[in-house]
């Protein structure tokens, strides 16, 4: 029996209809490839790096367990006398701090405190000049300090305030860099 088709119209329809199904899942394909490509391009660089990270970790840890044994086998210094030094060192501090509350005594408002290794910078707020000429004569008889040299002097035209910034060189070295900020109550080492 011969079969006749009535509505050729529609074989064209379906043959765009396959003709744009097989053109769409080609090109969700390759969008799926590239996408998958740029991810596996990531996470190829992202392994090289955290691999680089974990070489030179292992190499600083080599040379730590390498100068750790070197210091452990052929120190000089015993690790008694260094303790002794850092107790010295705490301990001249203690005595600088001991000594710089007796600026407070004398209406001086400090506002921070600098210590670099022998230097120390005061900076503080006082209400007359006559206050900081007494704070230079009491800094200046203190045994713990060398030299005392008024650095800055200025004047808040607000309230009428002074504020100065003192340096001095210390008699010891304190060994370490410290900063004491007074209004946001920080320590910094």
């Amino acid at each position: 029996m011969v079969e006749i088709n009535l509505l050729p119209w529609q074989e064209h329809k379906l043959a765009f209809y396959k003709y744009f199904t097989v053109l769409s899942l080609l090109l969700v394909a390759g969008l799926i490839s590239i996408m998958l490509s740029i991810a596996h391009g990531v996470l190829v660089y992202k392994l090289h790096r955290l691999q680089s990270r974990i070489f030179i970790l292992q190499q600083q840890a080599v040379t730590l367990r390498k100068n750790a044994a070197y210091l452990n086998t052929t120190s000089h210094i015993p690790r008694e006398s260094m303790a002794e030094r850092i107790k010295l060192h705490q301990l001249n501090f203690i005595k600088l701090l001991f000594a710089l509350r007796g600026i407070a005594a004398q209406g001086i408002c400090l506002t921070r405190l600098d210590f670099k290794k022998a230097d120390v910078q005061l900076l503080g707020m006082t209400d007359s000049l006559l206050d900081i000429s007494r704070v230079m004569a009491y800094l200046q008889g203190l045994t713990i300090l060398q030299k005392v040299a008024l650095e800055k002097v200025g004047v808040r035209r607000g309230n009428y305030t002074h504020s100065f910034n003192i340096h001095g060189l210390l008699q010891s070295n304190l060994g370490w860099d410290q900063k004491y900020v007074v209004d946001a109550d920080i320590i910094e080492e």
